[in-house]
């Protein structure tokens, strides 16, 4: 869990986001997803505004995503 904002760059441009608990939000479009499973673990299943879902792993700045791809975290 980290309760500041991040600047995420990926195949679909650049936006910030923050996330507490189990809700990490787009700020430029005020979406919200949910996120299930400690960043620690590795592997987090994520809940998108559209009701679909993804798996996620990150290691270090780089986030991993079954369907965003390869995102990196600044």
């Amino acid at each position: 869990m980290d309760d500041g904002i991040r600047t995420v760059v990926g195949s679909d441009g650049m936006h910030q986001e923050q996330e507490s608990d189990f809700v990490r939000w787009d700020l430029a479009t005020g979406e919200a997803s949910l996120v299930f499973g400690d960043p620690g673990d590795g592997v987090r299943t994520v809940i998108r505004p559209d009701g679909s879902s993804a798996v996620e792993q990150q290691l270090g700045n780089m986030r991993i995503s079954t369907d965003r791809g390869m995102e990196s975290i600044l």
